[in-house]
């Protein structure tokens, strides 16, 4: 079912307008549904009733329009067999009343006729009547007289129209009785086919209702299963997110903010981009103080480019600290050779005075063993003597400058 869309002016309304779109759609359906069903159903037991009564009514006034015929011709027959004048005088008032109450129910059936055929039986009927009833009235004027052969001849005369107004009655009758089993079967036909249409017009609505359900809530599912998939690519870091979601509805919107949430999420990628690539000069701008995340990254590339020239600054320090301590390590080399140089002369004075001393003790040893080489001895010590004073003040000299040198270092 890919193929069916929804129309762009269903998928531009809100989702409340939606829903309720839906429920009104499904009420008018079942009010039509109801509307129509008990429209068809008053149609067809009015076309019943109304064929019923016709047929019934038919029936009733041609079998009342026999019955009082056949009832005037039996009082017909007792006013000519009447031996009294009170009997027959009765009877004759007698079948002319029942004249009248035929013809009243002719009157009576004129109305309920139904088709043409049935009019032309009636009309006959009519012809036929008047004839009887006109033949009867002269055959009952005729016994009132006492002229009671005339008036049998007339009632022979008349006999056959009688017998055939009887006939075309009970052809009438039947016709009714026919008409209203017909009537009761197209009643009845009428009736399963408003059922059918009513079953109909449900199985529509309820198709109907379902299809509109169904493309309501496939516009919705297909839309947030759209979201659902862009939010996990965007979860897994992806922001090159696209949302085709075309309704002007929530769901529109809810598209149209995933857009804007990429985008701002490809302009924060790009400065990162940026900074990893060097250019400390990148500029982020943040949406408003709630963006916490563009306010961290531009504090983050603020501080970075803090750092980076505090980092350049402790370079060159340590660069001039360099240099510095490069002379000073120069300086050391030559204080240490002056040094070395002090230690082999104070290394020398120190044998000769050790070999002065040696002198000294032989000179002694020489003094003790005569007093004649003592005046020379003595003379000799003593210029030993100064000798090594003057060599002990310049060892003294050279240690202290040794040691000068080594403070200055």
């Amino acid at each position: 079912m890919g193929f069916v869309r929804v129309p762009q002016a269903v998928s531009n309304l809100r989702l409340v307008h939606k829903i309720l779109g839906g429920f009104v759609v499904v009420l008018v359906l079942m009010a039509v549904v109801a509307a129509v069903g008990i429209y068809q159903l008053d149609q067809a037991a009015k076309r019943a009733d109304t064929m019923y009564r016709i047929n019934t009514l038919g029936v009733q006034h041609s079998l009342g329009a026999i019955r009082y015929f056949n009832a005037s011709a039996r009082d017909e027959k007792r006013a000519l067999l009447a031996a009294e004048a009170s009997q027959r005088n009765r009877a004759i008032e007698s079948s002319k009343e029942r004249l009248t109450l035929a013809q009243q129910e002719l009157e009576n059936y004129r109305p309920t006729i139904t088709s043409k055929d049935e009019a032309d039986l009636f009309l006959l009927i009519e012809e036929l009547a008047q004839r009887v009833i006109a033949g009867r009235t002269q055959v009952l004027d005729q016994a009132a007289k006492g002229d009671q052969v005339g008036a049998v001849i007339t009632a022979s005369q008349i006999e056959a129209d009688a017998q055939r107004l009887n006939d075309n009655l009970e052809l009438l009758a039947k016709y009714n009785v026919e008409q209203s089993a017909k009537a009761a079967k197209q009643s009845d036909t009428a009736s399963a086919n408003a059922r059918m249409l009513l079953i109909g017009l449900t199985v529509a609505a309820v198709v109907l209702g379902f299809g509109g359900a169904w493309l309501l809530a496939r516009s919705i599912a297909g839309a947030a299963r759209k979201a659902a998939e862009a939010a996990d690519r965007i979860a897994q870091g992806d922001v090159d997110v696209t949302v085709d979601i075309r309704s002007k509805d929530e769901l529109g919107q809810m598209a149209r903010s995933f857009e804007n949430m990429t985008a701002y999420l490809r302009e924060m990628v790009g400065v990162a981009k940026e900074v990893a690539n060097g250019n400390l000069a990148a500029r982020v701008t943040p949406r408003g103080p709630q963006d916490a995340l563009g306010r961290a990254l531009r504090d983050m590339v603020e501080n970075l480019a803090k750092l980076v020239g505090t980092v350049q600054e402790n370079a060159q320090a340590i660069f001039a600290a360099s240099s510095q301590l490069e002379e000073s390590s120069n300086q050391m080399a030559l204080a240490t050779g002056q040094i070395a140089q002090a230690i082999n002369e104070v290394t020398t004075s120190t044998v000769t005075l050790n070999n002065l001393a040696q002198d000294s003790t032989h000179e002694v040893t020489q003094l003790a063993a005569g007093s004649q080489q003592l005046s020379a001895s003595a003379q000799s010590s003593a210029q030993s003597a100064a000798e090594g004073q003057r060599e002990a003040e310049a060892m003294g000299q050279r240690i202290a400058h040794a040691s000068e040198v080594s403070a200055e270092v």
